[in-house]
């Protein structure tokens, strides 16, 4: 018997120990009672499969001799040690009926079978505790039929107890499994978005390097001066030197994310989701009161989910930014004609006139850090420009008036979209 199974069986001694406490006296004497660590015994039966059932219910028998024996001697000193074993070790005998009957009847094999777990359990409870009638026959001077009807009633409600505690148990946890799978599900639905448009603005930055080569050769070629010439060679061969890093981790990049994905099409539903369960984290994290409100129109099935998560992250993240300390961020998604319409709204600070035309630069923003003065880097807005001009031929408008709010609203064809 290792160390962890003795941990296990005496912090179950001392569990059914303290809840034998909690009990009741139907005939009002000492000699026969009822307690609820039965219904602590039988759930850790349950629950520990790895521990012996005859060795814990000897050994909780035991304990619940030496404590009831124990605490009568302190409170009571007059009464000798033989007396007091007399009068306990009947209460403290029925645990080692309940396991032998527990263990006999299978109860951990048919605890997925309610009604075949419920009959056993009761018959545990019913055997154990006549068992122990019957030892206590002359010190109970009361009917049979008086016995029988407060025993079935004991053990039913005791059963009942017990059960209704192990499948609500079972069913919280399995809840609390599911709402952990789903986080990580989330998480990770997003966090690929985030790397495939990562992936789109590296594919981007290759192609501006390949023209800057291109250009810097062009240059070279022209030039009559031989420093210069030399100059422009080298710097078209470190060019041509990035770009050969950039294509690498492109090309490794998109042999990870293109592999076998954990889902092909997803309905703008299971994107909302998506979404509301990632925002209400970054919110609660920015310690702001903000409302989200999702509307979905028009539902639609695509296995383009990535690029709209990463389109619709930035721009959520985008207001949470723009608000203070409270607000509303509302999104609309909408089938108008051939195009398939988002509208992001917000009543953050807003964007000034003049710096509309400017926030899809890379690298513009007027966001910075207050506690640490560092500079946003600008680039979410980059991501989303290019996405939805580059990628799905679509177009973005923006709206906005400072200290009222901004509207950003994404027009994208069906025909690239919906599936």
């Amino acid at each position: 018997m290792n160390r962890k199974v003795v941990e296990t069986i005496g912090a179950i001694c001392v569990l059914v120990v303290f809840t034998g406490q909690i009990y009741i006296t139907p005939f009002f004497e000492w000699t026969l009672r009822f307690s609820f660590s039965v219904t602590t015994l039988s759930l850790l039966f349950i629950y520990f499969k790895e521990i012996s059932i005859i060795t814990t219910s000897i050994m909780v028998s035991m304990s619940v001799l030496i404590f009831r024996v124990s605490v009568q001697l302190i409170t009571n000193p007059n009464i000798p040690l033989y007396e007091s074993i007399v009068g306990y070790y009947r209460g403290a005998l029925f645990y080692i009926f309940f396991g032998v009957l527990f263990y006999v009847f299978k109860i951990r094999e048919k605890i997925d079978k309610i009604g075949l777990n419920f009959i056993f359990l009761f018959i545990c409870e019913v055997l154990a505790n006549f068992i122990e009638i019957f030892l206590s026959k002359g010190n109970i001077n009361y009917s049979f039929d008086e016995m029988l009807k407060i025993i079935i009633l004991v053990g039913t409600i005791r059963t009942c107890i017990t059960l209704a505690l192990y499948y609500g148990i079972c069913n919280y946890l399995k809840r609390r499994k599911i709402k952990e799978e789903e986080n990580k599900y989330r998480q990770l639905v997003s966090f690929i978005a985030n790397l495939k448009s990562e992936l789109f603005l590296l594919k981007k930055s290759s192609r501006d390097i390949e023209n800057a080569m291109d250009k810097c050769f062009h240059m070279y070629k022209r030039l009559e001066i031989e420093d210069l010439k030399e100059d422009a060679l080298s710097i078209s061969k470190d060019i041509h030197e990035i770009k050969k890093d950039y294509i690498r981790v492109i090309l490794g990049m998109e042999k990870n994310l293109d592999g076998e994905s954990i889902i092909s099409v997803m309905s703008f539903e299971e994107i909302k989701n998506i979404i509301k369960g990632n925002t209400q984290k970054i919110i609660e994290l920015s310690h702001k009161k903000i409302r989200l409100e999702i509307n979905v129109e028009d539902d639609f099935h695509t296995n383009e989910f990535y690029p709209i998560i990463s389109i619709l992250n930035n721009l959520i993240v985008n207001s949470i930014e723009s608000i203070n300390e409270s607000g509303y961020i509302c999104i609309e998604e909408k089938i108008h004609g051939d195009y398939i319409v988002f509208t992001i709204e917000d009543n953050g600070e807003g964007i000034h006139k003049d710096e509309i035309k400017l926030i899809f630069n890379p690298g513009y923003s007027t966001k910075f850090n207050k506690d640490t003065g560092a500079i946003s880097t600008g680039i979410g807005l980059t991501h989303v420009h290019n996405i939805v001009g580059d990628y799905f031929k679509g177009r973005i408008k923006v709206e906005s008036k400072e200290g009222v709010g901004t509207v950003f609203k994404i027009e994208i064809p069906k025909m690239y979209m919906i599936n």
